[in-house]
């Protein structure tokens, strides 16, 4: 058998890697998918809606709030039990009371 000299970027012969054998078996473990930080990010990502003032930059989700308040007011049932779901989640959460005014709601006649 030869002399085998051991060195840099000569490692001894034992210590090699053998074929066919990876040197990660299990592989990069895969991303977990986490449902709530990508809903987190699509509502909180900047949208432009126009509004009476002009084309308004804001969170997507304070513009679906928006929108469906809208609805809810032009008497979309729907939008209406949609948003006072959403507003009483919101209400149970925060430590004030949150109060709704409504002026003109019902025509003069």
């Amino acid at each position: 058998m030869t002399e085998y000299n051991v060195g840099y970027r000569k490692p001894p012969t034992a210590y090699r890697f053998k074929k066919g054998v990876s040197g990660n078996p299990k592989g990069r473990p895969r991303r977990q998918f986490d449902a709530a930080k990508v809903l987190a990010s699509i509502l909180n990502g900047p949208v432009k809606y126009k509004d009476h003032t002009g084309i308004v930059t804001t969170k997507r989700s304070i513009a679906v709030m928006r929108k469906l308040g809208y609805e809810a007011a032009l008497g979309n049932p729907r939008s209406a039990r949609a948003f006072l779901a959403l507003f009483e989640t919101i209400q149970r959460s925060s430590n004030e009371p949150i109060v709704i005014v409504i002026e003109n709601a019902l025509p003069d006649d």
